[in-house]
This record gives C-alpha cells, structure tokens and sequence, in this order.
C-alpha cells in the first residue's frame, strides 16, 4: 500500500488525464484489495484519440495457488525473490524471472537491459513463451 501511495503522489504532478493498469506486485499483497480502494476497477475500456484501449488484470490466479501462503506478506516474499538480476558493469545487467500463471505451468524470462541513462533503458529478453523480443524502459 505505502508504494501504492507514494507512486500516486508521484503521479499527482501530471496535469492530464492518466490511466492506470495492475502489475502484480499490486495485485499479490493483498489479492488487488488495496488498489481496486485507491484507483477503482481492475479491468476497464476506454477510448482515446479513435482507438479503443481494454484494460485488464491479468494476474489473477487459481484459489489453490493464492491461498498457499500463510498470509500475504509470505505470498509477496515468494514472488519478489523470483526476480533476480546481476550487474555486469555500472549500465549492463542479466535479470531474470520465473512465476507460475494461472493454467498449471511456470512461465520464465530471461534478458540483458542497457542503461542509456538514470530513466532510460534498452532491453532485450528471451520469454518461455513469446521467445525474443526487445524495447525500451522507462523509470520516473
């Protein structure tokens, strides 16, 4: 929730309208409860500009799986440890993750991010099942 809050207030700053979609370290804390509060539904359509934008949380998983944890702290822990990352040089690193979707498979990803600057990243990454791909991050 604390993060929640802080990137609203970060947000707050911007003078236009800004749509907002769920990542799953919303989502796995508390199951999106704390998000849906602050920022109301998880999923959403909208149009702009002539083109049609559907927005949806696509973190949901199996109840057996979401109440495999004690609570949602441990729940949250498990996950977080699954990204990893090792620092090649000062803008050069290897990350990686793995996680378990909602059909009964682990899904992972692997990939190499280039630091052009302290917002802007170049990625290239390899995913289980959309294999290679490459674009940009940026961090605010």
């Amino acid at each position: 929730p604390a993060e929640i809050d802080h990137g609203l207030e970060l947000m707050s700053a911007l003078r236009y309208k800004t749509r907002y979609v769920m990542g799953e370290h919303d989502y796995y804390l508390d199951l999106g409860e704390y998000w849906s509060k602050q920022l109301g539904d998880q999923y959403y359509s909208f149009d702009h500009k002539g083109v049609h934008f559907v927005v949806l949380n696509s973190i949901l998983t199996a109840d057996e799986w979401t109440n495999k944890w004690s609570s949602g702290e441990e729940r949250m822990s498990v996950m977080a440890g699954l990204d990893k990352e090792f620092m090649l040089t000062p803008r050069a690193a290897l990350y990686g993750e793995v996680e378990y979707d909602s059909h009964d498979k682990w899904e992972g990803m692997a990939g190499l991010s280039y630091l052009v600057s302290k917002g802007f990243s170049l990625l290239v990454q390899w995913h289980s099942e959309y294999e290679w791909g490459g674009g940009v991050q940026v961090r605010f």
